[in-house]
């Protein structure tokens, strides 16, 4: 009996895994096919005539006005700069709240994921005008700044309540040792909570280099992200979806290298969070 749903549940795993994962096959196949075949009565789930063509084409910016590189030179360096400030300056606050006495401190990370489960198309107004009122529009750093913004209480929160579990006794011998407070912070409750800082930096960094909408509203030519720039092989009346697919691999990879690399961290960090919080 057990042997049988044993088998049932891997059915429904497998059934399941080619479910979510078909999509993805499909993109990354059809990246590698010549135009027409993509459109061919029958498509074929192995490319007949196979090419690195579209991605060669991507990147030498053989498709007019497109500028690839560019757009994923700006998603990086927002990416990136956006993840370590949440985590530097997340960390820090959630330290400070962790180690609070205070009732309402305590309480300061709610109201910081509520935020940030508030659709960002209510604050779109006020952030437009004011990055335009200070010069910031199209520019990444006006991009950072408002990433900044939504990212932060994702860390605050969790990062609190996973230092809420790391004895204080850590912060008081440290002090006896003569450390001061970052000094205690930095070298002693970040790297116990490595697994925690991890997962806090994976889904920070996913958000900003998924993010659309933003994106798509403040910037127009000088700092378009990839997940724009993308929309840029679809012309007025026709879409190169050989060129699309490709430059959506492109764009997936640094996605799917991160998680690959630091996939065990997350399965630490969530499971450590959810027992002890």
């Amino acid at each position: 009996m057990n042997e049988r749903r044993e088998r049932i549940l891997l059915i429904l795993v497998i059934v399941y895994a080619v479910y979510v994962l078909f999509p993805t096959y499909w993109l990354f196949i059809n990246s590698f096919k010549l135009e027409k075949d993509i459109f061919t009565v029958k498509p074929a789930l192995i490319p007949l005539h196979p090419t690195i063509h579209n991605y060669i084409a991507v990147l030498r910016y053989e498709v007019a006005g497109v500028g690839f590189l560019r757009y994923l030179y700006n998603s990086l360096i927002i990416s990136t700069a956006v993840t370590l400030l949440s985590i530097v300056l997340g960390g820090v606050a959630a330290y400070g709240m962790s180690r609070s006495r205070s009732l309402v401190i305590y309480l300061l990370p709610l109201p910081f994921l509520i935020f940030s489960l508030t659709p960002p198309q209510v604050y779109l107004n006020p952030i437009f005008l004011t990055l335009k009122s200070i010069h910031l529009l199209d520019t990444q750093l006006g991009l950072i700044l408002v990433y900044l913004t939504f990212s932060l209480p994702l860390p605050i929160w969790f990062l609190s309540q996973y230092f809420k579990n790391i004895p204080i006794e850590f912060d008081d011998a440290a002090h006896v040792d003569g450390c001061n407070l970052f000094q205690i912070i930095f070298r002693i409750i970040f790297p116990m909570a490595a697994p925690a800082l991890s997962t806090s930096a994976i889904f920070v960094f996913m958000y900003t280099w998924n993010e659309f909408f933003l994106a798509g509203i403040l910037t127009t030519k000088y700092a378009v992200t990839l997940s724009v720039g993308i929309m840029n092989f679809q012309q007025a009346h026709s879409v190169s979806w050989n060129l699309t697919t490709a430059a959506s691999m492109i764009a997936v990879f640094p996605l799917i290298l991160i998680i690959a690399t630091l996939q065990k961290y997350v399965v630490s960090g969530l499971t450590a969070g959810g027992l002890k919080g």
